[in-house]
């Protein structure tokens, strides 16, 4: 008997480890590794871990691989002020419980006449849309879509299908993989291959086709400000003299779009000099400067005794510079706000101190807007984690934009690899909507991105003070994702649901 018992906690180790080792091809698949070939072999692993367990098992080894894996991908978050271990732990049971509900499931879809490797794929990816629209818990970071932005032939799915296509072909090549192996024989990863294989030279064929000439020349600035030159009248002082100056020298080559970071200016609309220097400087230099910045406005509120009132609220913004204008700049609000940064969700619920400290009174705007450049091309800002939602930046081209900014302040997570993987979603976006994407990152890395994904320029140094500067082609037109592949999220969620109600209406062993 102690030998049964030895044997059994042997195997439930090594299940373990295996469900381990694929939130450890997860982690590393994502940018800054470029081990992004090893992104199937996360859902491949938690197949092979859960196969043949009882329910409670298969539960937490799908726990045990999201835990790990979100503490290896958002393990920059240790670097925010006031983000402690409590915090992480929260964090690693939510995310945890996506792949853990895909562990739970597979028999359903073992048991269902539709192939096992599509339905778990199917699943995968809906398990991936239902993060991305889950309200104020929505976290679409680090997907396994994500984790393809270098290999460019495959992420041209992303046009047909977007985001969610590159991740179920990406699941869909581990999971049949896994099958392969409990079968035994290679005959279950042939079809898996084989659309990978057409998806790739698609995209190869995508990528050597000639498209339009790049005719517009765009900068991202990256100036590297750091929070505590922020704290001091000289140190802000300071920061404008350098995006002036860097604003400048990118002026050499004769941009008609400079982007500044978000928040690169605080206070900006209500600064009358700072106002007018950076009017002068897109004057100067014939180019439209879209400025990150934040602003304290008014707003009507009501007094404790009843009156009307007003009070202060922040916005964050990016002020729209027009070369030869006489009114006041552009503005777009940032419409997407952070949760328990930016805004307290919920806010009659009584969170606990020790998880929700103080927040940020942030005022959401109303987006995405297009703006235009001198030579009329339409284009619209995305701040912060706006990138992160494949249908507002859908919007934003749907509206008209060509060419999307990208303002970002990662400063906040230090010298790790969240600002990579941020960049990888703008990356993405890009060739989703057929639209290049400025990136402008306060402390990097600023890139010019084409309408395929190509990185045309990158100011890569993190903390370090330069610009990226290309001549880039304006989209000419939607994707096929924009008109209509953008249903393939929804498609997934369908079929998932479909395979696994299949499954539950027939009895027996999973065969295999």
């Amino acid at each position: 008997m102690s030998k049964l018992i030895h044997a059994a906690g042997t195997l439930a180790g090594l299940r373990l480890l295996l469900a381990l080792a694929g939130a450890a091809a997860w982690v590393l698949a994502l940018p800054s590794t470029g081990a992004w070939a090893l992104a199937p072999l996360a859902p491949a692993a938690l197949v092979l871990a859960a196969s043949g367990v009882g329910f409670a098992a298969r539960l937490g080894l799908g726990y045990a691989l999201g835990a790990a894996a979100a503490y290896g991908i958002w393990g920059w978050m240790f670097e925010v002020p006031g983000f402690a271990l409590g915090h992480s732990a929260v964090l690693a049971v939510y995310l945890g419980a996506y792949p853990a509900a895909f562990a739970a499931l597979l028999p359903l879809l073992g048991r269902s006449r539709v192939s096992f490797a599509f339905g778990a794929a199917a699943l995968w990816t809906a398990l991936d849309v239902l993060r991305a629209h889950a309200g104020f818990l929505a976290f679409p970071w680090g997907t396994l879509g994500h984790s393809q932005a270098a290999d460019l032939p495959l992420l041209q799915t992303a046009a047909v299908f977007g985001e969610e296509g590159v991740t179920f072909l990406v699941a869909l090549l581990g999971i049949s993989l896994a099958e392969a192996a409990m079968r035994r024989r290679l005959r279950p990863l042939a079809p898996a291959a084989a659309a990978v294989a057409l998806a790739c030279g698609a995209g190869a064929l995508r990528l050597a086709a000639r498209g339009p000439e790049p005719a517009l020349r765009v900068a991202a600035v990256q100036p590297a400000i750091l929070r505590e030159e922020r704290a001091t009248v000289p140190g802000d002082r300071a920061t404008v003299e350098r995006l002036v100056n860097l604003t400048r020298a990118a002026a050499a080559e004769k941009p008609a779009l400079v982007v500044w970071p978000e928040t690169a200016v605080r206070s900006l609309l209500e600064r009358p000099d700072v106002d007018a220097r950076v009017q002068a400087l897109a004057d100067e230099t014939g180019a439209t400067i879209v400025a990150g910045a934040s602003s304290a406005e008014k707003f009507p509120s009501e007094n404790a005794d009843g009156s009307a009132g007003f009070r202060m609220r922040q916005t964050n913004l990016a002020a729209v510079f027009t070369p030869g204008a006489r009114a006041a700049p552009g503005v777009y609000r940032k419409a997407l706000l952070v949760p328990f940064a930016e805004y307290l969700p919920a806010p009659g619920f009584p969170w606990p101190s020790w998880l929700v400290g103080r927040t940020f009174d942030v005022v959401p705007g109303d987006g995405p807007v297009v703006f235009r450049l001198v030579d009329g091309t339409p284009f619209a800002p995305l701040i912060c984690w706006e990138n992160l939602f494949s249908g507002f930046v859908r919007r934003a081209a749907v509206d008209g934009a060509r060419v999307l900014v990208q303002l970002t302040n990662d400063n906040w997570f230090g010298a790790t690899a969240a600002p990579y993987q941020h960049d990888t979603v703008s990356i993405l976006r890009a060739v989703e909507v057929g639209v290049p994407v400025v990136i402008s990152s306060n402390t990097g890395p600023s890139l010019v991105v084409d309408g395929r994904g190509r990185v045309l320029a990158s100011a890569p140094r993190l903390f370090a003070a330069g610009t990226a500067s290309a001549a880039v082609a304006p989209g000419s037109g939607p994707t096929p994702f924009t008109k209509g592949g953008w249903l393939f999220g929804p498609l997934a969620c369908a079929a998932a649901a479909a395979a696994m109600l299949d499954g539950s209406r027939r009895r027996g062993e999973i065969p295999f």
